[in-house]
């Protein structure tokens, strides 16, 4: 406000994320993936909706698809289930003001986030290459896929779309793992590749 006197576009970009079930995930983990995921949208949101209402405006959320689909995070997963719902009822409390709400719902891209619990080696490489095969395309989507989307959704091309959830993620929402199993049986996994024997000393 105080250097363009207005706000036009939010974008909420901040994903916090841990491995865990409902029974192992302690409170704390727990609070901490709501505060990260979802207070910090609820946050932004509550102060830019009153400016953006006097002449209308965008606000794109990033989501996961693990909202959508388990995969073993269940606070992470709960808290962006969380986000895209806060993001309908948003769009549908704040449309006659001509704001605009939409999600983008991410697939399995490889991130900052994702790098900064994955030890490089082979291992995190077999992992990259796994997410990139479970896609339709069988390419590796990364967080410049996530920010055109976002930015699309924020534009005027975008003008009559608001309260969706816009899947990001190579088509991995359309087809069973069955379907592709054949894809991610053809990647080599290092873990069961046994380490060569050495042979004897010349």
């Amino acid at each position: 406000m105080d250097a363009f006197g207005t706000v036009d576009i939010l974008a909420n970009n901040i994903g916090l994320a841990s491995l865990g079930t409902v029974v192992d995930t302690t409170e704390e983990a727990w609070d901490q993936a709501f505060a990260v995921n979802l207070r910090t949208a609820f946050l932004a949101s509550k102060y830019a909706v009153p400016v953006m209402a006097a002449r209308g405006g965008a606000i794109v959320n990033i989501a996961s698809i693990s909202a959508l689909r388990g995969d073993g995070t269940v606070a992470y997963s709960a808290a962006k289930g969380g986000l895209i719902a806060m993001t309908v009822d948003m769009a549908y409390s704040h449309g006659r003001q001509g704001i605009r709400v939409n999600a983008v719902a991410r697939g399995h891209i490889t991130t900052p986030m994702v790098l900064s619990v994955s030890a490089p080696g082979a291992r995190a490489e077999f992992m990259n290459t796994m997410r990139a095969q479970a896609g339709l395309l069988g390419t590796a989507g990364t967080g410049w896929d996530v920010g055109w989307a976002a930015a699309f959704l924020a534009s005027d091309e975008a003008r009559w779309i608001t309260g969706i959830a816009l899947p990001v993620e190579s088509g991995v929402l359309s087809v069973t793992p069955l379907m592709m199993a054949p894809h991610l049986r053809a990647v080599p996994d290092p873990g069961s590749v046994p380490d060569p024997v050495p042979g004897p000393r010349e």
